[in-house]
C-alpha cells in the first residue's frame, strides 16, 4: 500500500498544479466579451510622429513617409497611418501625397490613402503646381504609379478636370483619367 501512495503521489502533485495553472490564468487574464475570437487585432506597435525614409542608391533621399500616429499589426502584417504624408523628390520635382489616413501593405511597397486625399506635384520651371484631389488613391511607389477607381478632380492654376477612375505613370508624366471625363482649360494669351 505504501509503495502504491507513493507513485501517486507525483501524479496527484502534477494535477494540483496544473489546476493552479489553469486557474491563475482565468484570474490573470481579461473577460473576453460574448462572440469575439480569441485571436485580437491589437497593434503591435503604436508610434507617435512616425518618419521614415528611403534613400536611393546615392545615398540621398528618395521617398520619406510620415504620419501623426502609426500602428503596426502583425496578425495582418500591415501597418495603419493617421495623417499620412508621403513625399517623393526628384531633381525636377517633388511629389507629395496627404490623406487623412493611410495603410501599408507589402512591407512598404504599396500604399493606400483615404479620405480627403491629395496628391500634388511641384514642379521648378512652372510656377503653379498640379493638384489631385480623392477620396482613394493607391500608390506603388517603386513603380512611379498612383491610381484610383473613385472621383477625381484635377486642378492647375485656373484649369480644371475632373472624371472618374485615374492612372498616374510619374516615371512617363502621363496622367489619365478612365471615364465621365469634364474639363475647362485656361488658354494663355501670348
Amino acid at each position: 500500500m505504501r509503495s502504491r501512495i507513493d507513485h501517486l503521489l507525483p501524479i496527484l502533485v502534477m494535477l494540483l498544479l496544473g489546476g493552479l495553472t489553469l486557474w491563475l490564468r482565468q484570474a490573470i487574464e481579461p473577460p473576453q466579451p460574448p462572440g469575439s475570437s480569441v485571436a485580437s487585432h491589437e497593434p503591435v506597435a503604436v508610434v507617435e510622429r512616425f518618419t521614415m525614409t528611403q534613400l536611393d542608391a546615392q545615398g540621398l533621399p528618395e521617398y520619406r513617409l510620415s504620419a501623426e500616429k502609426m500602428l503596426h499589426f502583425a496578425d495582418e502584417r500591415l501597418t495603419e497611418l493617421i495623417q499620412p504624408r508621403l513625399v517623393r523628390t526628384q531633381a525636377d520635382s517633388t511629389l507629395t501625397v496627404l490623406a487623412d489616413r493611410g495603410r501599408v501593405e507589402h512591407g512598404y511597397r504599396e500604399a493606400h490613402f483615404y479620405d480627403n486625399v491629395r496628391l500634388v506635384r511641384a514642379q521648378k520651371r512652372k510656377p503653379s503646381e498640379l493638384q489631385v484631389q480623392t477620396d482613394y488613391l493607391h500608390v506603388i511607389p517603386d513603380r512611379d504609379l498612383a491610381r484610383t477607381d473613385r472621383r477625381v478632380t484635377i486642378t492647375q492654376g485656373s484649369s480644371k478636370l475632373s472624371g472618374v477612375g485615374m492612372e498616374y505613370d510619374r516615371s512617363s508624366g502621363q496622367l489619365r483619367l478612365l471615364s465621365a471625363v469634364k474639363g475647362t482649360f485656361d488658354a494663355k494669351k501670348k
